[in-house]
């Protein structure tokens, strides 16, 4: 990003609400400190096409600025691949509810990775999980909205790769990751995996995926 993209692009862009995409248990987690990258290495590639407008080198993809009537930011969209994504700017009190919800986040992850112990009622999450797509009834409540929002999509196909697995056989713990992940490697009876699984303090399923071993 030139100097003055950077300039503009600060002095503009505040505390945002980001819909969640989430990641359905078809892949793996994206968790908010692979976001907070991914979004750092996408600004990193910004230029400035208009005082309220920028577009990143690496995709194809436009960014702008929404002003309300006395010229304040209200909004920043996205525009990509046929599809807008307006994310409005948030107030000071929601800012600050999502800053602390995130840094208890991340005081939680390093807690698990320092602990190296699984987190109670992952495992648990796990197998109700491969058992209620498998039922075509994912419990979308005791999860968080992003990963409900992937899996309605990704229902099918779950319950396709699922039933094509067979009946589980093993579950062995392997690891906290440093973002707080709990790593499973889950043997089935025609194929073996690695699932991520990131608990929310209130037992609800922030994050899940897997990929084959």
């Amino acid at each position: 990003m030139t100097t003055r993209s950077k300039l503009l692009f600060a002095s503009m862009i505040g505390c945002l609400c980001v819909s969640s995409f989430g990641q359905g248990v078809s892949s793996p987690p994206r968790d908010s400190v692979g976001v907070q990258e991914h979004l750092e290495k996408v600004i990193s590639c910004l230029l400035a096409e208009a005082n309220d407008k920028f577009f990143p080198k690496v995709v194809v993809a436009e960014l702008d600025f929404v002003r309300d009537a006395g010229g304040k930011v209200s909004s920043l969209d996205l525009h990509q691949n046929g599809r807008d994504l307006s994310m409005p700017r948030l107030n000071d009190a929601e800012a600050k509810r999502i800053a602390d919800e995130s840094t208890a986040r991340t005081a939680l992850a390093v807690q698990r990775f320092n602990n190296q112990k699984p987190t109670p009622g992952a495992e648990a999450a796990i197998r109700q999980s491969i058992a209620d797509i498998l039922a075509g009834k994912p419990k979308y409540d005791r999860m968080s909205p992003g990963l409900a929002d992937v899996t309605r999509q990704q229902l099918p196909q779950l319950k396709t790769i699922f039933a094509n697995l067979g009946a589980i056989k093993s579950v062995t713990f392997q690891r906290i990751e440093k973002r707080g992940a709990d790593v499973y490697d889950i043997e089935f009876e025609h194929g073996s995996t690695e699932w991520q699984i990131i608990m929310a303090p209130d037992g609800t399923i922030d994050s899940l995926g897997f990929r084959p071993l």
